[in-house]
Formats: C-alpha cells, structure tokens, sequence
C-alpha cells in the first residue's frame, strides 16, 4: 500500500531507495553518511507499521528525543500517539492508541517493558551500543533477544569498529 498521499514530505530517490532496504530486511544497519536522511527513511518505515496497528519504539542518545519528535509532527504523517518520554522519568503505562515511544539511551535499563511492547525498535546513532560491557549495550541486546521484535533498524553515520 502506498502510503505517500499522507505525508507531507516528498523524499529523495535515494532515500525511497533506502526505505526499501529497510523494508526487505527485519534486522539491518542503516549506515548512511550524515545528512541523507536516515531517520526520514527509518520515520516512514515507523509510519507504515503503525498503520498496520505495530508499535514502534525509538531508542536515541537524549538529545536527540526532541529532534525525533518534531520530525515526527513535520512528516504530518497520521499517527495516533507519540510519547517522548523525558530523561529520569518512566512511562509504564499507556494508551492502547500510542504507535511510538521514543527513549534516550539512558532509560534502556528500565524500559524492559517497552521492549516487550514494540514489535519495532529503531536505534538511532547505534554506534553508542559499540561497547559490550556497558550496560546500556547488554540490556538493548538482552532486551531484543528476550522480546524479538519484528524489526530491529539500526542508524549511524559513524563508522562502527569491529
């Protein structure tokens, strides 16, 4: 289904392109260069399961909760709630109508509910989950184990090491 009539963006070739790659693969890396677009890409395919009734959860360095928010609200897509959920505090209850949670990195550790919840999570600059024995990185990994969910986007546009 095409889904395009109701956003108000119009996005590049290049990034329809990579919405497709997303689109094809349930668990990926999304390692664009900065600049091109990748939440753009990883917001439509946000867009097109919530329409589908999924839930789709956000996990992003804290600063950028604000950002992902208000290109939630310029996409002018339909969703029915969005709650960004704000640094100290927890969300453990919601409305059946909430489609996206969108969390810092710092709440991971605590969120072990949303991770059951969503049947997609989007990691926006994952190239924060690079170190193995931080606990932020063990609790994402054992949280995406445990709960499976469908998709799994992984964005950066840092070069990840080995």
């Amino acid at each position: 289904m095409n889904y395009s009539h109701l956003l108000t963006v119009d996005p590049h070739g290049y990034q329809k392109e990579g919405e497709k790659f997303l689109a094809l693969h349930h668990y990926c890396i999304l390692a664009d260069q900065m600049g091109v677009g990748k939440t753009l890409q990883a917001l439509i395919r946000a867009f097109k399961a919530a329409n589908k009734g999924r839930k789709v959860l956000v996990v992003v360095p804290a600063f950028l909760r604000i950002n992902w928010y208000l290109e939630i609200l310029k996409m002018g897509a339909h969703f029915h709630e969005v709650h960004m959920v704000e640094e100290g505090k927890e969300l453990h209850t919601m409305p059946e109508t909430t489609d996206i949670v969108i969390i810092g990195y710092s709440q991971v550790n605590n969120s072990e509910h949303l991770f059951d919840w969503a049947d997609m999570v989007i990691a926006d600059e994952a190239h924060k989950l690079k170190a193995m024995e931080a606990a932020r990185t063990i609790k994402f990994h054992q949280f995406i184990y445990e709960y499976v969910p469908d998709y799994c986007y992984l964005l950066t546009g840092t070069p990840i090491q080995n």
